[in-house]
């Protein structure tokens, strides 16, 4: 078997870093929590300890996978380390600010306060939401400044590792419409969120529209 390249032990490293920042910023805020607001603070219960390997394990076959499709060209291996660290480092003091609205919603079981200006008739009630209690929701710029950084720490470093699934099949399906060059091939992602998905389907399909 060979060695792994120097590129390939980069990007392990990489994956392993942002797994241990998410742990770390789980743990402290749950310490902070405990201290500051013990009545916002989640019950604790014990965590099957099969249970934690099965995600370790999920984790690291993930990241195998996410290699393996890069090295085969599914999308440039450049993609395994576009993370925008200087904007996340700017915006991750904002993630503690924040988290004394979260504390309130928490205690009052609050989970659909959304900014006052939206009406609520133009959603969907899935879109009215304040998943773990995030201010606004999906719907302030405030929220959305955040969103890929608090979603990288929920999922432990994981989140563009598991957006780049569904470009394998996607590649897939527009193989044979790829081939005609008569024809200007258009993507559509619906809900797109804050368009990190859109930047890495532009990143492995340059040549589609949008």
């Amino acid at each position: 078997m060979a060695a792994p390249s120097l590129r390939r032990i980069a990007y392990h490293t990489l994956q392993q870093g942002k797994t241990l920042a998410g742990l770390a910023h789980k743990e402290l805020s749950t310490k902070i929590t405990e201290v500051f607001a013990p009545e916002a603070a989640t019950d604790s219960f014990p965590i099957d300890k099969e249970l934690i390997k099965e995600v370790r394990l999920a984790m690291k076959k993930l990241e195998k996978v996410d290699w393996q499709e890069a090295e085969a060209g599914i999308y440039p291996k450049s993609q395994l380390f576009e993370a925008p660290w200087l904007e996340w480092a700017k915006k991750y003091p904002l993630v503690w600010l924040d988290m004394p609205q979260t504390w309130e919603r928490r205690k009052k079981n609050k989970t659909r306060e959304i900014p006052k200006q939206i009406n609520e008739d133009e959603y969907p009630a899935y879109y009215l939401q304040n998943f773990h209690h995030q201010t606004d929701g999906y719907l302030s710029k405030h929220s959305a400044e955040i969103y890929d950084l608090q979603v990288e720490i929920l999922f432990n470093g994981t989140a563009d590792s598991m957006r780049r699934r569904v470009l394998s099949p996607l590649k897939m399906g527009l193989k044979k419409y790829l081939s005609n060059e008569s024809k200007k091939i258009k993507v559509l992602d619906i809900a797109t969120g804050t368009g990190r998905t859109l930047q890495q389907i532009q990143s492995a399909l340059p040549e589609v529209e949008l």
